[in-house]
């Protein structure tokens, strides 16, 4: 669950994410495929939730997504990564803990950069394992 930019909680639910609020009904903003699961990571500063995928018939980790401020969900980026945690910095750049997967061992491990203009750093880290 993330603190939404719609003022509203997001949250995950099986194939779909949601939006809420005290008081009126679940709003749904995603339906994802059928047998993948969203965990939502953070908010960013454009309006736009990030999240990576769970799932699939081979449980796989399907990389980082998010869904834009009007609804569309964006291709993946980083497939094969585990990636279960992000932040947002004070300037709006969003930080994320990559750990890049081969049959479910963590191969490497990257500090990602992706600043409000699209443009992505990656810092080599120590390897951690999923």
């Amino acid at each position: 669950m993330v603190a939404g930019p719609d003022g509203r909680l997001w949250l995950d639910h099986d194939n779909r994410i949601l939006s809420v609020a005290a008081g009126s009904p679940p709003r749904v903003i995603a339906t994802l495929g059928r047998l993948f699961e969203p965990v939502l990571l953070v908010a960013g500063p454009d309006g736009s939730v990030w999240f990576s995928l769970v799932g699939g018939t081979d449980d796989r980790f399907t990389g980082l997504q998010r869904v834009l401020p009007d609804g569309r969900v964006e291709a993946p980026r980083y497939r094969n990564s585990d990636i279960e945690s992000a932040s947002v910095a004070p300037n709006g750049d969003v930080w994320l803990l990559r750990s890049i997967v081969a049959d479910f061992i963590a191969e490497r491990t990257d500090l990602v950069r992706i600043d409000r203009a699209g443009r992505v750093t990656e810092f080599p880290a120590p390897l951690i394992t999923p």
